[in-house]
């Protein structure tokens, strides 16, 4: 039964890309406008107008509510504001997704409020798509006048935000936050009591030996801190500068795009070679920047452009992203292995080193390799000799010298990528060569199945592109079929869907769904057995209810029996009669 289609009005509310330029969008906009002119004309007397206006105008509100003109809306109807909310002049909100107001919220004069966003890739912008994420403003919330407040931000209750500020990311409660980029600053003077200077004297009645005691053991840890701190200097740190190390290894080694010899006629082996080179640079490169840097989106914005432009070119540009792609994939996928065999080694190893480490990264300098005289230098490189002299060699730098929360970002940000480059092959009609390295990555698949619900989202997508292209009817190896669904469909199973971010919508679990069957179908026999049984020992045991594939499952029992049917006169049958394999 196929699903309906959902119309670009919801795509809007559910944070999906859409098209603002619908009869629908164009109804409801033409109304904000003709209901906003009438309330911005109105005057301080019209009290009773004004508040039959935002009844009809709003999504809610209630009638302890003021608003100064002039107001500015998109629509309107996407706005719930709660009890006694009050915004000063020129207040503009932006509402293509839900903006949710709480109880007693005052904003000041031109508060701005922006759900709608874009791609930030040039000709994807060009296209005319955007999307939108709500807004939530908690009870009691204070907004200093000039404030902007981003898409997809929630602000906790009783929190003050300073004029001027620029909120991009989510405000706790009970804080006070400022800034371009609002951080918190203190916690709300509501849920703190007045500084009580007698606390500062440690001679004070008021200390009992329980503070004493948590004061001496800060004081220790922090004695203890800097010993730590002085034995390190003396300890050679293995570093390596990422961004240029990886850069010159791609440009050192052989990464000339593998082209036809057409093809080269056709495009010149060394023009290609350098686009193949310059691909395969910027693609390394987006590896290795953290997503926190700021040349993070120049760098993937400009792999995009390099694509883009390859693949409109032709004359066998589109065999240079082939092959750059296929080696950025492999790459990543290398990557994730390695990080999350990293952030499975902390597991095991614990957290014993947690604290003093913690304590020293608090430490002014403490991560600082700074200058020894001769002698302490000469101490140094022999006991990191001893310790270990391949850091003297500059060993080549791993996963697991990464603390637990930096692995945690790192695979997660290779999650994204590996899903990204499979698009982009997907684009190029090149997406062979990431399946069958996809199928024989059975160190990732055991690993995905303890990752973290971000890292097992973008895996669990990918999963599903490569399986629907199985199913499109490309040439596919059975044995690379047999080991896609091998090895992935635990991880379908036992994925966190929902708690943090949501894997599928409804729609699309339902053709994911439809897409491993028709996988699992086109196998034999006696790989549809082991494939089915391994989804059902992992769904039995799963909290999840996706993917129910038990219409398959009946399939593959009903043209088994049809196998076991006596002919030649022969009639029943013992369990002797039929042989039953043994699933490791």
């Amino acid at each position: 039964m196929e699903t309906e289609q959902k119309s670009d009005w919801q795509k809007m509310l559910d944070g999906e890309w859409y098209n603002a330029y619908t009869p629908k969008h164009y109804e409801e906009r033409y109304k904000g406008r003709r209901l906003q002119r009438q309330y911005n004309e109105t005057t301080h007397e019209e009290k009773a107008l004004r508040m039959q206006i935002l009844k009809e105008w709003l999504g809610s509100c209630t009638d302890e509510i003021f608003i100064e003109p002039p107001f500015y809306v998109d629509y309107g109807c996407n706005i719930r504001a709660g009890h006694n909310f009050y915004a000063n002049f020129d207040c503009m909100i932006l509402d293509c997704a839900k903006v949710t107001i709480g109880d007693n919220v005052k904003f000041g004069p031109r508060v701005q409020l922006y759900t709608p966003s874009h791609p930030v890739v040039a000709h994807e912008r060009n296209k005319g798509l955007e999307n939108a994420l709500t807004i939530t403003i908690g009870d009691n919330c204070w907004l200093g006048g000039g404030c902007i407040v981003c898409p997809g931000v929630t602000i906790g209750e009783n929190t003050t935000i300073g004029a001027g500020s620029v909120v991009t990311k989510d405000i706790p409660p009970n804080v006070m936050a400022a800034g371009m980029e609002s951080r918190s600053l203190t916690a709300s003077s509501s849920h703190r009591s007045e500084l009580d200077l007698e606390k500062l004297n440690i001679f004070s009645e008021k200390w009992n030996i329980v503070e004493h005691i948590r004061s001496l053991a800060v004081i220790t840890l922090c004695l203890m801190a800097w010993f730590t701190r002085i034995l390190i200097q003396l300890v050679p740190q293995g570093k390596e500068f990422y961004g240029l190390t990886r850069a010159l290894e791609s440009i050192s080694h052989n990464l000339s795009p593998a082209i036809t010899q057409d093809e080269q006629d056709s495009v010149g082996t060394i023009s290609s070679g350098a686009i193949g080179r310059s691909l395969a640079q910027v693609l390394a490169l987006v590896n290795d920047l953290p997503a926190s840097s700021k040349k993070y989106a120049f760098t993937r914005a400009l792999a995009e452009k390099i694509i883009y432009e390859n693949s409109n070119h032709g004359y066998g540009y589109e065999s240079v992203n082939r092959i750059a792609l296929s080696a950025g994939f492999k790459r990543t996928l290398t990557l994730l292995t390695e990080a999350l065999q990293g952030l499975h080694l902390q597991r095991k190893r614990g957290s014993a080193w947690s604290l003093p480490l913690k304590l020293m990264s608090l430490i002014p300098s403490a991560g600082m390799a700074v200058p020894l005289p001769a002698p302490l230098s000469t101490i140094r490189s022999k006991i990191g000799g001893y310790l270990d002299p391949a850091l003297l060699s500059g060993h080549s730098f791993s996963s697991t010298s990464m603390d637990a929360t930096e692995n945690a970002e790192f695979a997660e940000k290779l999650g994204q990528e590996l899903l990204w480059l499979a698009e982009k092959l997907a684009d190029c009609s090149s997406l062979e060569e990431g399946l069958v390295q996809w199928s024989s990555a059975s160190p990732l698949a055991s690993l995905a199945l303890t990752a973290s619900p971000r890292v097992q989202r973008s895996l669990v997508r990918l999963s599903a592109l490569l399986t629907k292209e199985v199913v499109m009817g490309k040439e596919v190896a059975t044995d690379v079929r047999f080991k896609l669904l091998l090895l992935w469909i635990p991880l379908f199973c036992t994925a966190t869907h929902g708690i943090d971010g949501v894997i599928f919508s409804t729609s699309e679990k339902i053709e994911v769904e439809r897409t491993l069957e028709k996988a699992i179908r086109n196998l034999p026999e006696a790989d549809q057995e082991v494939i089915l049984a391994i989804w059902l020992q992992e769904f039995a045991l799963s909290s999840s209810d996706w993917p129910n594939l038990q219409s398959c499952y009946d399939a593959w029992c009903h043209s088994t029996r049809k196998l076991s049917v006596p002919t030649n006169g022969e009639s029943g049958c013992g369990l002797k009669d039929i042989g039953f394999s043994h699933i490791e």
